[in-house]
């Protein structure tokens, strides 16, 4: 995978291609199954193509892992034990306001992006500096969003999704990553 960090507050954040893994067809495919629902797109009873992207979202964590620096001491003593993801649809007509959260007690958590439409340089994901309160800081960064990339970052970095403007639509996998020592 093809990655891009970028350095945020005190840590980084990666984009990484995913296009080489998931094709447009499987694409289509997860937008058939998705429908703003609390439900686990990684558990087997989902079609295989969601455990496609759950082998891209491990192999998106372990490259993360081993790109960022200092985030984890001795990285390669670390273990992927599970991970979830749920799918949302966010349209710029209905959504108004998405509330800052974090993904803790999950390591890292990543957002796929699986269609935008009608989004040209908004509709990403916007990211607080994890050392403030996310309602107290004036510095948030918002990361553009590219069709079928993996954004990875620590789940405990408070996030929001940037809502597309105009008549915007964004098709995305939201996924977190549970880990363990070796």
């Amino acid at each position: 995978m093809n990655s891009i960090v970028t350095d945020l507050f005190p840590t980084s954040v990666i984009t990484l291609d995913g296009s080489e893994h998931i094709t447009q067809s499987d694409v289509d495919q997860m937008i058939s199954s998705i429908n703003n629902t609390e439900v686990n797109l990684f558990a087997d009873s989902y079609p295989n193509v969601f455990q496609k992207l759950q082998s891209s979202f491990h192999e998106a964590c372990n490259i993360y892992l081993m790109e960022v620096e200092d985030f984890i001491h001795d990285a390669q003593a670390i273990s992927i034990t599970g991970s979830r993801a749920i799918g949302s649809v966010i349209d710029s007509t209905h959504d108004s306001n998405i509330e800052w959260h974090n993904l803790s007690p999950a390591l890292l958590c990543g957002i796929f992006y699986l269609k935008l439409v009608d989004c040209t340089s908004d509709g990403g994901t916007i990211l607080n500096d994890m050392r403030h309160h996310a309602a107290a800081s004036s510095t948030p960064s918002a990361i553009h969003p590219h069709e079928r990339s993996w954004l990875i970052f620590p789940a405990n970095m408070p996030h929001q999704d940037q809502i597309p403007s105009g008549t915007g639509i964004k098709y995305i996998i939201k996924a977190e990553c549970f880990v363990q020592r070796k």
